[in-house]
């Protein structure tokens, strides 16, 4: 038997079919064109169409002025207290009593502390304490301490109010004590325990100084302590017309000189009021406006500086940014010769110069011509409509369905057209014009009306970058 242990095997390499190397380079090279396209070509963006309160005018923190004065006890010794912040006091009411030897205000103190408030008012408490938690955020650590300030207020309060049956045995069963006083409040007016020594501050007596440092600094005329005769008590607060002066820009002074009607709006709670009256005065060449109001005085008695924007330069309506923005000719075209075919379409008929689906010239030829309205003008009676299919030398007129080759009714010559804005609505996934009507504007958004049938609506999905599309083209 032969031997085959000199026998060589010989391996063969495996030739490459050229097409299928050429598909192989087409298929890479065109993966790396779209890698390449993904991080250089600027893509479309879509923006929803969101409904906003617009405004151009900046915040500006403003100084607090009210008619209020302080109220000095006449007598030394341990104060307690009946009445709570901000609430209403008349002539003759009782604010507080006066303790010489302390034992009188060691009593009360000691059945408002036995008092049990009632389920409802705990509950209320519990709801105030879980509002401010999930309100609270770090960089308004300061709200805390006025937080504490009127929870306790609140709290000594309705104690006082549940355990009053006891508290007036011991002031009538004291009545007599020469060591013990009620002292009554000899005006109207709301009470306050804080004072940060402005309460004379007026519009005479401002200065530049004031507008420096603008944060409240209060303290608070509540005390356990042994207070000396002559000593600040509380402060009555005795109009509810109160006044906020702001520094203000040159162009907001001429502005505000110009306006016949003005609001503002407070941004600590965004309430916007209409002052009854408007002063803008100069000081130190800077330019400065009083607004004088009267609602709300109550909720801000315990501030001395508050931030507000006035409204100026604003609008509220469909927000839109101005990189959405296209524009377009329309045409303009009397109501009564509009028409609805038998497909449920909005048409009409044009005589004159048309051109066929093959782009042929044909004259005087009546055909139907579909329309896109765009706005209904009431003023005038007419609709704007797309261009696309007519031009200003066509007569047209309404549409006939049992005689299209006809217009029935009366003709209209076409006026040149008019170039108006809107933005590419993408709802259905391509470019379809819609018409807006600018209603205010700013560098960066427009508020457009969103009462219009025809035009855009809430939620509506609007081309970012119009300037890279087309009407008709695709998007997704």
């Amino acid at each position: 038997m032969p031997s085959n242990d000199g026998d060589k095997i010989v391996k063969f390499r495996k030739k490459i079919n050229p097409a299928a190397a050429i598909i192989i380079l087409i298929i890479v090279g065109y993966i790396l064109y779209l890698v390449f396209s993904a991080f250089t070509e600027e893509h479309v963006s879509v923006y929803e169409v969101v409904k906003k309160d617009v405004s151009d005018n900046d915040t500006l923190r403003g100084i607090i002025l009210r008619n209020e004065k302080l109220v000095s006890t006449e007598l030394s010794g341990y104060l307690n207290f009946y009445l709570s912040e901000g609430e209403k006091v008349g002539v003759n009411s009782v604010v507080y009593s006066v303790d010489e030897d302390g034992s009188v205000f060691q009593a009360i103190n000691e059945n408002i502390s036995d008092a049990k408030l009632d389920k409802t008012v705990v509950r209320d408490i519990r709801y105030d304490i879980s509002n401010f938690v999930e309100g609270y955020t770090k960089s308004d650590f300061n709200t805390i301490y006025d937080f504490k300030y009127r929870l306790s207020n609140t709290a000594e309060q309705l104690s006082i109010q549940a355990a009053s049956k006891k508290i007036n045995k011991l002031i009538n069963k004291n009545s007599k004590n020469s060591s013990f006083q009620v002292v009554k409040s000899d005006k109207t007016g709301i009470i306050s325990y804080l004072s940060d020594g402005l309460e004379d501050l007026n519009l005479k007596n401002l200065t530049p100084d004031n507008f420096k440092n603008m944060t409240d600094s209060w303290e608070v005329l509540k005390s356990t302590d042994y207070i000396e005769e002559g000593s600040p008590a509380y402060k009555l607060v005795t109009s509810d017309k109160w006044s906020i002066v702001c520094k203000i820009s040159e162009e907001q002074f001429e502005e505000l000189n110009n306006e016949d009607s003005i609001s503002i709006t407070i941004k600590n709670d965004n309430i916007k009021i209409y002052p009854y009256n408007t002063v803008t005065f100069k000081m130190d060449d800077e330019s400065y406006a009083c607004f004088y109001l009267s609602d709300y005085m109550v909720q801000y008695i315990d501030d001395r500086f508050i931030d507000i924007q006035i409204n100026l330069n604003s609008a509220e309506g469909l927000k839109i940014p101005v990189s959405s923005i296209c524009s377009k000719e329309v045409y303009r075209v009397p109501s009564d010769i509009m028409s609805v075919d038998e497909n449920g379409s909005n048409c009409v008929s044009a005589v004159g110069i048309t051109t066929d689906k093959k782009g042929n010239v044909e004259t005087n030829k009546v055909s139907k011509v579909l329309i896109e309205i765009y706005k209904y003008d009431s003023e005038t009676d007419t609709y704007l409509v797309d261009g696309e299919g007519l031009s200003r030398l066509v007569t047209v007129g309404g549409y006939d369905s049992s005689n299209p080759g006809s217009i029935s009714g009366t003709t209209f010559v076409l006026d040149d057209p008019i170039k108006v804005k809107g933005v590419y609505n993408c709802n259905y996934g391509y470019c379809k014009f819609n018409m807006i009507d600018i209603i205010y504007e700013n560098p960066e958004y427009i508020i457009v009306r969103g009462d219009n049938s025809y035009g855009l609506s809430l939620y509506d999905h609007i081309v970012l970058n119009a300037d890279k599309l087309k009407e008709g083209e695709l998007i997704y």
